[in-house]
């Protein structure tokens, strides 16, 4: 805590731990930074561990319907117990009125239908826990992994580098914000990309992001950094030289609660970011429609090829350029570059084609 004589409040800073690194990921706005662990192998386990004790339940079943199926047709059991199997096997009602009975008898020597009806149930809520686990897994798989430059970020973060006094300056070492087991949450920042846990995953919705985009937030992101970085607040008491004669505090102010980030840590504005990828984008399109019309316009009427080389060119360019400014599919490049191409041989068979 910091405390502020002048104004009578005290600043709350977080603590080193889970306190600063929840901070940290409920910081972003965009939540690139929900990144969590899928425990893949313990989620193996566990779904293994269902399957084995389904298949118990089942063999059980198995038992306990040859058990009834002999018993139904041996000659030396009385008449009302085959009638017995025979019905509970054919209608629920009976089936579970009679292990209800059982049950309320509670009799050790007479619990057949209580058994039965105990593995119905057992196998219904492992079923049902089972299945539900396999939908979760499913759904955990279809989640993305987190981008390089966030995952990047976030072991920064994480992994505190300290220069240790046994080691010289140039060796630092790394405190991570965890301790314990949780001290591997995140991998090291210099760990190789083979590496690197591949059950990690991001909870942010997947954006389609263009090349263009991609390389502005991860090489020009300082051009984009907001002016002033806006911190959260919390009321908290301050305990004030004139207080009100029940004792109690007589007034309440607010302290910031500041979140200390490391340097390695840096934000921007996606707003400004996704008007300037689009300007850039804007001014892309334009160049390339008006400079092959200049092009064109300019090259002699009696030299055909070289405009025909000319066009070639200018749609090479058109279709390498949108797949780097846009998210556009390749059917959809070449329908772009089949109209680009069709404009420019349009406008070369017309008058204004004639330099």
């Amino acid at each position: 805590m910091v405390t502020d004589e002048e104004k009578g409040s005290i600043g709350v800073h977080y603590i080193k731990g889970i306190s600063e690194l929840a901070s940290l990921i409920a910081s972003d706005t965009d939540h690139t930074t929900a990144v969590y662990k899928r425990f893949d192998k313990l989620a193996t386990r566990d779904l293994l561990y269902y399957e084995c004790e389904l298949l118990e339940l089942e063999a059980l079943q198995n038992q306990y319907d040859r058990e009834d199926a002999l018993d139904a047709r041996r000659p030396d059991n009385a008449d009302d117990l085959q009638q017995r199997i025979r019905t509970n096997a054919r209608d629920w009602a009976s089936f579970k009125h009679q292990a209800a009975k059982e049950t309320k008898a509670n009799d050790k020597n007479d619990e057949r239908w209580k058994k039965r009806m105990d593995l119905a149930m057992e196998i219904r809520s492992t079923l049902k826990e089972y299945r539900e686990a396999l939908v979760l897994n499913s759904t955990l798989l279809t989640l993305r992994a987190p981008s390089k430059q966030t995952l990047t970020t976030l072991s920064n973060c994480f992994h505190q580098q300290l220069a240790s006094a046994a080691t010289p300056a140039s060796q630092p070492t790394t405190l991570p914000t965890l301790s314990g087991a949780s001290s591997t949450l995140y991998p090291l920042p210099d760990i190789s990309a083979s590496q690197q846990p591949t059950d990690l995953i991001s909870l942010s919705p997947q954006m389609h992001t263009d090349p263009l985009t991609c390389f502005l937030k991860i090489y020009c992101s300082w051009l984009f950094r907001p002016r002033r970085v806006s911190t959260s607040t919390l009321p908290s008491f301050s305990p004030s030289l004139s207080s009100s004669p029940s004792g109690s505090v007589s007034h309440l102010t607010i302290s910031p609660i500041t979140h200390l980030s490391p340097p390695q840590l840096g934000t921007y504005s996606l707003p400004l970011l996704s008007f300037t990828a689009s300007l850039i984008t804007t001014l892309l399109a334009s160049i390339l429609l008006f400079l092959p019309i200049y092009v064109l316009y300019s090259t002699p009427g009696s030299r055909p090829g070289m405009k025909l080389g000319f066009i070639a060119l200018f749609t090479m360019l058109f279709a390498g350029t949108i797949p780097l400014v846009t998210t556009a599919r390749r059917a959809e490049v070449f329908a772009a570059s089949a109209a680009y191409a069709a404009v420019l041989v349009v406008f070369v068979s017309g008058d204004l084609g004639d330099g």
